[in-house]
């Protein structure tokens, strides 16, 4: 997945792009805000305290959030994989 290597990436705004992509999908889905999926098994409380929607914010407190999408992403990875797998089989 595209966004966790980016979480990794030595420029600032990369980083910053992975993490709010990771947001909208591990709370709501596959498809954001817009269109909530019910029985999605992500979203926690600590999904939502760590979901943030302004720049300067994260900047002020990167290590934090970095810190908690990269150890998100290493204790969901296989069921990310697992879903997409399920999705591109026909």
């Amino acid at each position: 997945m595209a966004l966790s290597q980016a979480l990794y990436d030595s420029e600032l705004e990369v980083r910053w792009t992975a993490v709010r992509g990771l947001i909208p999908f591990a709370n709501f889905g596959r498809t954001g805000r817009e269109s909530p999926e019910k029985d999605w098994p992500f979203p926690t409380r600590e999904t939502h305290l760590n979901s943030i929607s302004t720049p300067g914010l994260y900047v002020d407190e990167e290590a934090t959030y970095l810190r908690f999408w990269k150890s998100w992403w290493e204790d969901n990875q296989n069921v990310v994989r697992e879903l997409a797998a399920q999705e591109a089989a026909p």
